[in-house]
């Protein structure tokens, strides 16, 4: 009785798991020339600190690119529940970033 009331939980946890809507609001941006992904990520991360804690605890991405080695994919917002608080464009502005082409 136990094992099928588990595999009904489980099977339950992952139907809900995939209905549930994802957003993917990463923005690609051009890594700067003399910097290395290391570098820009660090800078990313501290400059959403600065930005985003103001309204809320800040939530921050930054990782390797899909527009080539010298791209990366960043994210940075505010806030753990709706309403969520983006502030990837405010960090590209505030770091003179270029966003990657398509």
């Amino acid at each position: 009785m136990f094992a099928k009331i588990s595999a009904l939980f489980v099977f339950a946890t992952i139907v809900l798991a995939a209905s549930v809507p994802r957003n993917d609001d990463r923005l690609e941006v051009v890594i700067p020339a003399g910097e290395t992904l290391d570098t820009l990520c660090a800078s990313w991360n501290q400059e959403c600190i600065d930005l985003a804690h103001r309204e809320g605890k800040a939530g921050y991405e930054c990782t390797a690119g899909y527009d080539g080695a010298d791209s990366a994919s960043v994210l940075c917002y505010a806030g753990t529940v709706a309403p969520v608080t983006d502030f990837t464009s405010q960090v590209i502005a505030a770091l003179n970033l270029t966003a990657a082409s398509d």
